[in-house]
């Protein structure tokens, strides 16, 4: 009886231990609101830079080449262009859609130039990759306009939006190495590596907006 009555009292004890130790949780914050949390220095009192792990979105596309022919008909030019958009999972991507817009200061579209159109799927057999393929007619190079590129997946979820620049030539779309959350291969970055590399932060900042680019927290 005693030790039924021991056992009893460990249990209780054990319980009100666990009840009363402070529940550690996580929490994201982005690079945005981070800028105007007036209570930044006091997170940094419980977490420290090397501790704050950071994690970008998913990318879907690789690179994106853009041409531009100019045809003549009796002193009239039209203007041809040509997308090839490839990817870096092709598997996963069920339909891209593409739309020329044009962007505010703050990157936010102002104004559709072409609307949304479907990417055809592509194969090149002589180097084996799948690619995307999109066209437009009789839009001016020069003037102030992006490429909209919406990636959606198999399940018809848009998994990826991304803006490139209208000019001719290739634009490499997607850091040479993921940030993504992965539970088997952790987070590669910390925001000590973003405060102590200037360069690893401007490299984001071409790909990611500061919304998409996130910290985590422990309260």
């Amino acid at each position: 009886m005693r030790k039924k009555a021991i056992c009893v009292i460990i249990i209780l004890t054990i319980a009100v231990l666990i009840l009363a130790a402070p529940v550690v949780a996580d929490y994201w914050m982005s690079l945005q609101e981070i800028l105007g949390d007036t209570r930044l220095d006091n997170r940094l009192k419980y977490n420290s830079p090397r501790q704050i792990r950071v994690e970008t979105p998913k990318r879907y596309i690789s690179k994106v080449h853009i041409y531009h022919g100019e045809k003549s008909d009796k002193g009239k030019g039209t203007f041809l262009t040509s997308i090839d958009i490839y990817p870096l999972e092709s598997w996963y991507i069920n339909n891209i859609y593409v739309d020329a817009v044009r962007l505010n200061p703050d990157g936010s579209p102002s104004g559709t130039i072409r609307p949304s159109r479907e990417a055809s799927k592509n194969f090149d057999p002589e180097t084996g990759e799948i690619y995307w393929n999109v066209g437009f007619g009789n839009i001016d190079v020069d003037d102030n306009i992006d490429i909209e590129i919406r990636v959606y997946d198999y399940r018809k979820d848009m998994v990826q939006k991304l803006y490139v620049r209208f000019a001719e030539g290739e634009k490499i779309t997607a850091p040479k190495e993921s940030m993504e959350s992965n539970a088997e291969r952790g987070y590669k970055y910390t925001l000590h590596d973003l405060i102590a590399d200037p360069n690893l932060f401007n490299e984001l900042l071409k790909w990611y907006t500061l919304d998409e680019i996130k910290l985590r927290f422990k309260y």
